[in-house]
């Protein structure tokens, strides 16, 4: 980690209290706060501090913020990308290019969406499909996506002409699964 070349910037929401950096490290910024130990209130400097961080069940970085009393968890991952990449299209997911849920350097952030997430885990090993027998897909997705662009055929036809449930065609449909197959 190359501290020299570090860049601090405040976490939306959280400006005035804590910073993320571009190394993906936390920190309480230095003000002043108002306790009460022995009864008295007074107020004191409360320095730059880097935060610790925990790892949650899933294995990411987890960092406690405390804000006006009030304390939360959050994913380090979600802090570092909300304050340095730009969200324009309002995407959902992170994901860590290189696949290390510790690396949450910018470098290795992304915004993506579920179902972009979920296809770069498959396609780079991090996830394994369920095991059984796959009755789509991206070909059959594609062939379904253009009878579904069409107003004279029922979702109900298409469904038993593919053998899966009406339910899987409601979402392709809405991009819930197979979101990332386009027609062009």
């Amino acid at each position: 980690m190359d501290l020299k070349n570090e860049i601090w910037k405040d976490i939306p929401g959280c400006e005035g209290y804590y910073q993320a950096s571009n190394l993906g490290r936390i920190r309480a910024v230095e003000r002043m706060v108002k306790t009460k130990p022995k009864g008295k209130w007074y107020m004191r400097k409360l320095p730059f501090t880097i935060r610790a961080q925990g790892t949650n069940q899933t294995g990411y970085k987890m960092v406690g913020l405390c804000i006006n009393g009030i304390e939360s968890q959050h994913r380090v991952h979600r802090l570092v990308a909300s304050a340095f990449i730009p969200n324009p299209e309002n995407k959902s997911d992170i994901n860590h290019k290189n696949g290390n849920k510790n690396d949450n350097s910018v470098e290795n952030l992304e915004w993506m969406t579920r179902g972009e997430n979920h296809r770069h885990a498959y396609l780079t090993g991090l996830k394994r499909r369920p095991k059984g027998k796959r009755i789509l897909n991206e070909k059959k997705v594609l062939e379904i996506k253009l009878l579904l662009s069409r107003k004279n055929i029922k979702n109900s036809e298409i469904s038993r002409l593919f053998s899966v449930s009406g339910t899987c065609i409601s979402n392709i449909k809405s991009n819930k699964r197979w979101g990332y197959v386009a027609v062009n």
